[in-house]
Formats: C-alpha cells, sequence, structure tokens
C-alpha cells in the first residue's frame, strides 16, 4: 500500500515458458479484494434485504412499465426524472420489473459509480489511492443502501462522479473529447433528480479554478464544455414547459419555500449537512440507519485525515476538484426550506458519498505510509484498517439498518405474496384494508408489483369500512381474503353473515403477518 507498491515495479528474471513474471503489487491485491467485497457486499440476500416493496420502488416499477408498454414517458415522477428508468431498462426487459430486478437494476448502476470512482481516484492521484478508494467505496454502508434498494437516486452519483472523472482527464489533457464528455455527463444530471441540477454548474466552477490555477484547463476546455452541456439539457426545457407546476410550487418547487426566514434556515440547513458524516446523519430509516452518522467512526477519522492530504502542498493544485465539489454538489440538500426536519438526507447527498470515499481512501494511505518504514508493516496497517472498515459497514448495514426497517424487515407484502403462489391460478385475492404493520406496510402495491404470479398481481383491495355481507356473496370464486392479524373479521359488518369466517392467523419472523380464508365455490 506504499507508493514502491505502484505498477512500475522491478523487472524479474524470465520463467519458465520464456514469460516476464513480476511481483504482485499491494495495489493489485487490494483491487482484486475491493472487486470481490463491492460484489459480495451487494449480492448477498439481495433478494431478503431489504425485503419490502414500498411506494417509492413502486414508482420505479409503474414508470418502467409506461416504457415497456411503448409509451416513452419523459415526465419527473414526483422527484425522479427519467434519465434512470432508461438506463436500466436492459435488466428490467430480461428480469421483468418486479422488486428483485430493479434491486439487480441499481446493484448495476452501482457499479458503474464504482467504476467511476476508481477511475476519478485514478486520475487524480494513483493507483494505490484508487484501489482503496473503491474498496472503501464497496463496502460503505451509506452507498450499499442505495446500491440494493432498488431506487433511482444512486443514479445521481454515477453522473456527479462520471463529470468529475472527465473534469480530471481535462486538466490532464488526456484526450481532446474530454471535455465534451464532461459537459454531457454533467448535462444528463438535468433529467436525474432536483439534486443532480447542481452538477453542471459545480463542474464548471472546478474547471474555472483549474483555469485560474493554472492546472491543465485551457478557456476553450471550458467553451467545449459549457456548449455540452446546453445541448445535451435543451429537451429538459420541454419537459419543465410539459409540467411547470411540478418545478414551480409543486412535489419539486415546493421544497424550496420556506415557512420561515430563508436566511436563517439555509444556514441551519447547511450546518446540519455539514455535520452528517461525523454527527447525526439523516433520520429516514428507508436511507440511512435512523440519525447515525453517514460515515462510521473510522472512516471519519480517516476522512479528516484526507482531507489534510488534499490540501498538502504536492496535492493543493487537485483541491478543487476532490474538496469543493463535496460543499457545492450538497447545496440543493441545503435549499430544502419546507421541512428542516429533511435536512441532512442521505439520498440527496448521496451523489458526494464516492468522493467522500476517495477523500477517506486518500487519509487512510496517506496513515498507512506514515506508520512505518517498512512496507510490509505499511501493507500490514493498511490492510488491517480496510478490514475494520468492511466489518464496521457490514454490522452497520445487516444490523443498524436492517433492524430499523418496517417490522425488522419482516416483508409483510412479500410474505402474503408467497403465500399466494401456492394457490391454483384462477383464484381471486382481495385484501381489505392495509397497513397494518409498522410504517404502513404492506403495501398493496408491494403485493401486486413482486412478480410472484398471477394470484398475486391480480390482488384487488376491500374497503373495511364499506366491506358487508352482500359484497362478499358477490366475490368471485375461489378467492381468498386477507387482513389485518389484529382482527378477528376482515370487517366488522361480516359479522353477521350466516357463514362465519374462520381465518388463518400467519406468523412471521416472530410478527403476527395477516390473517386469511379461502372463500370455495359456493
Amino acid at each position: 500500500m506504499d507508493e514502491a507498491d505502484g505498477d512500475s515495479g522491478g523487472t524479474a528474471p524470465e520463467g519458465y515458458g520464456g514469460r516476464l513474471h513480476r511481483p504482485v503489487s499491494g495495489s493489485s491485491v487490494v483491487l482484486a479484494a475491493a472487486i470481490l467485497a463491492s460484489i459480495g457486499f451487494r449480492l448477498i440476500n439481495l433478494v431478503g434485504l431489504p425485503g419490502e416493496m414500498y411506494g417509492d420502488i413502486a414508482i420505479v416499477h409503474e414508470y418502467v412499465e409506461e416504457i415497456r408498454r411503448g409509451n416513452w414517458p419523459t415526465s419527473f415522477t414526483l422527484s425522479s426524472g427519467p434519465l434512470y428508468h432508461y438506463l436500466i431498462m436492459p435488466v428490467v426487459w430480461v428480469g421483468g420489473s418486479g422488486f428483485t430486478s430493479l434491486k439487480i437494476a441499481s446493484v448495476a448502476v452501482s457499479a458503474l459509480v464504482l467504476w467511476a470512482t476508481y477511475l476519478f481516484a485514478k486520475e487524480v492521484a494513483d493507483q494505490r489511492v484508487a484501489a482503496t478508494s473503491l474498496f472503501v467505496a464497496g463496502v460503505s454502508s451509506w452507498l450499499l443502501v442505495f446500491s440494493r434498494l432498488g431506487n433511482s437516486q444512486i443514479v445521481t452519483a454515477v453522473l456527479a462522479m462520471a463529470a468529475l472523472y472527465f473534469a480530471a482527464r481535462v486538466a490532464r489533457r488526456v484526450a481532446r473529447w474530454s471535455a465534451a464528455a464532461c459537459g454531457a455527463m454533467a448535462g444528463l444530471g438535468m433529467y436525474g433528480y432536483p439534486q443532480s441540477f447542481v452538477v453542471a454548474p459545480t463542474v464548471l466552477v472546478v474547471l474555472v479554478l483549474l483555469w485560474r490555477n493554472r492546472s491543465g484547463v485551457r478557456g476553450r476546455d471550458i467553451g467545449v464544455f459549457v456548449v455540452a452541456v446546453v445541448v445535451t439539457a435543451m429537451p429538459f426545457l420541454i419537459i419543465v414547459a410539459a409540467d411547470p407546476v411540478n418545478f414551480t410550487s409543486g412535489y419539486i418547487g415546493g421544497k424550496i419555500q420556506s415557512r420561515t426566514g430563508t436566511l436563517e434556515t439555509i444556514a441551519h440547513n447547511a450546518w446540519r449537512a455539514l455535520l452528517a458524516l461525523h454527527i447525526d446523519g439523516d433520520v429516514v430509516f428507508r436511507s440511512n440507519p435512523a440519525g447515525a452518522p453517514h460515515l462510521d467512526a473510522l472512516s471519519g477519522l480517516l476522512f479528516v485525515l484526507g482531507v489534510g492530504y488534499w490540501l498538502a502542498p504536492q496535492r493543493r493544485r487537485w483541491w478543487p476538484i476532490v474538496l469543493l465539489p463535496l460543499v457545492l454538489l450538497q447545496i440543493p440538500s441545503m435549499l430544502v426550506l419546507a421541512s428542516e426536519s429533511e435536512v441532512p438526507s442521505a439520498s440527496r447527498t448521496v451523489l458526494v458519498a464516492p468522493l467522500v470515499y476517495v477523500v477517506t481512501a486518500s487519509g487512510l494511505c496517506w496513515l498507512a505510509a506514515a506508520v512505518h518504514r517498512s512496507a510490509t508493516v505499511r501493507r500490514v496497517v493498511a490492510a488491517t484498517l480496510l478490514c475494520l472498515v468492511a466489518v464496521v459497514n457490514g454490522q452497520r448495514y445487516v444490523g443498524a439498518y436492517a433492524d430499523g426497517l418496517p417490522n425488522k424487515n419482516v416483508p409483510f407484502g412479500r410474505i402474503i405474496a408467497d403465500s399466494f403462489a401456492d394457490l391454483p391460478d384462477g383464484t381471486h385475492a382481495f385484501i381489505v384494508g392495509c397497513c397494518w404493520g409498522e410504517y404502513g406496510q404492506p403495501e398493496p402495491k408491494g403485493i401486486t408489483f413482486l412478480d410472484a404470479g398471477p394470484v398475486a398481481t391480480g390482488m384487488i383491495e376491500l374497503a373495511r369500512d364499506t366491506l358487508d355481507c352482500a359484497q362478499l356473496a358477490g366475490l368471485p370464486r375461489p378467492a381468498v381474503l386477507v387482513w389485518s392479524p389484529a382482527n378477528d373479521l376482515p370487517a366488522p359488518a361480516l359479522a353477521a353473515c350466516p357463514d362465519g369466517l374462520d381465518g388463518e392467523l400467519h406468523i412471521a419472523g416472530g410478527y403476527p403477518v395477516f390473517r386469511s380464508v379461502i372463500l370455495d365455490q359456493p
């Protein structure tokens, strides 16, 4: 893990078969471990954790289904833009739009995030820092949550890291087309989420500062970047024109309307956002172990060291591209003025997570290089720190995060859908009322959108307040009714029915999940 562990190792004598053998470098070992750890952390128990398909994932399902039907939507649904949904269509076409398929799609997009993170770190630092960055990003819980969630926020991290990677290539004058690619990636931010709208202005500021510092960026590079952004973002104007309310006073525009003093709220939000890495993080249990800092304690300390690494004189030329975006890319989150409880937000700031991991990895490499002159000792220290980061973050995800999910990740909707899989085709499924578990599970869409079979897909929701004996008698048969385990009957009015309903109680993970009854042909 020290500087001598790079790929430019010495040459060994020719070995058997006339091939040239080179010693395996420390960075190569870390890179291999990073790839294996990233894959393992993303795929182990992917179906079961998280287990519940909730409303935001249902939005993704409905959007990709519109694409599959050939309607080619381009609108923003709530705050989610079209880019992610089109990006994952190859996975959807192969595997369908059920929850597991959507999770696989988010894992695939997270692989792009990891790739861009590795390439960026290699451009601004070296192979050692790049491999370490990939490892830290691959196992850290903040990015891991969104890598496995099946939701669309993960695309913002791809856009931010890809744009910054090409910005680094512009500064290093790697290829003439780097500025155009940088602008295209930044412009695509207009089709992701409101938080990715700021990618283009952030990268523009970075390029201008690198130009002013004479760090390789030329004036014409900035011009090419701006043109590429404008061309890429022009169709966004059509999207806004088709639904201006959403961007002014609707779901998106309403977020920036303050109910108190604007400057006071912005200052409060900025302070909260900047403390999220180390003190108090997002309280939303689906995005983060509720309230926990976005970094574990060890990574938090290494991050502080990493800031010093990038401010050291020999690396200070890169601070605009490594450190400045950590603040600028969080501005959309800081501008959520309608509700102070929504700041900090792990989802709105996930686009800075890869940069945070690059800085953290830099601090780790710096510390390992400083502890001892011996390369062996340095490697042992670095390996120990990486293992600790992996273990702590694994526990944060499978422990604290999983326990904070509804009913400790006992997925009521999936359990109900799986119970339907044992019923013969042609059975009509009905849920009476809904959302009796913690935090509103099971949501009916979380049963019908799982691709669990025709019985689950065709389930219909009935209102508990209006269901009576006449409506029950008119239901098509055979049928299955499911309802809250807290109620002996699906609805109070059914107590008057001549034939009683002897419901079966289903328990899973220590929780009463639902009651059900089979209605045979009369």
